[in-house]
């Protein structure tokens, strides 16, 4: 049975970044280009309009104008430079904000649901649901809550299961809570047992068995609140779980 646990990555993160579109950046690059080569011509035409309006001596006014048209460009370079590190430090910027939310999402708890069984009880007379959960995070999950029920019918097909939990876990499930270290088992069983009696018509395939397990952790306020969430129909062909199409989900 695949391993139902968080599968966010990198690709969340990317996609939780406000990113700007080529096309617009593009477009604002330009319009700054125009206007500084327009504040740059106007400051040129300021110049020539001093030096020939207000300088007499014609040795002056070259002097005048030698002098600042190239304090001009030094002004022009400066503030050219200026932009560039400031574009520069604001990729820096978005790309430290990527690295700490990739960082934040590996140091955090993991809880997957790694296998679903139904094994007889110790003293036989039933049979009962066993989940199966493994922190795989890099830190201990606490507060961790889970609710595992079963429930049989005959609804569904071979096809497709019923939906029999359309919102919420079943009531009546085993709560169970407690702290799961890194790379612990933690174990979960649905109560009551099913009798033998209720297994037979199963294991004959003339109703179907489901099983459902939601694990809650992390709302201590330590880490920001996780789920793991798995449903699934017995196949007595196989003794094994088959995962359903819905109610198999993590954060």
């Amino acid at each position: 049975m695949p391993e139902n646990e968080n599968a966010s990555g990198s690709d969340d993160i990317h996609s939780e970044q406000s990113q700007e579109s080529p096309h617009v950046s593009r477009a604002r690059l330009l319009i700054s280009i125009g206007i500084g080569a327009l504040v740059f011509v106007l400051a040129v035409v300021a110049l020539v309009v001093i030096a020939v309006y207000r300088v007499n001596e014609h040795s002056a006014r070259i002097k005048f104008g030698v002098e600042s048209f190239f304090s001009l460009l030094v002004l022009a370079v400066v503030i050219i430079q200026a932009s560039i590190y400031y574009r520069q430090a604001k990729a820096l910027d978005a790309q430290l904000k990527i690295s700490d939310d990739t960082f934040k999402l590996l140091e955090r708890p993991s809880l997957g649901i790694i296998s679903v069984e139904v094994l007889p009880t110790k003293d036989n007379e039933g049979h009962a649901i066993k989940v199966t959960i493994q922190n795989t995070g890099h830190l201990p999950a606490r507060a961790v809550t889970v609710r595992t029920s079963g429930a049989q019918g005959n609804a569904g097909t071979v096809e497709s299961c019923a939906d029999l939990w359309p919102i919420e876990p079943p009531r009546g499930g085993i709560l169970s809570k407690g702290t799961v270290p890194v790379n612990a088992l933690f174990l979960s069983f649905a109560y009551p047992p099913i009798t033998n009696a209720e297994f037979e018509p199963i294991e004959n395939g003339r109703t179907w068995l489901y099983a459902y397990s939601r694990v809650d952790y992390g709302a201590d306020g330590k880490t920001q609140p996780y789920f793991t969430e798995y449903y699934g129909r017995y196949s007595p062909l196989t003794g094994q779980f088959d995962v359903c199409d819905t109610h198999n989900d993590a954060n």
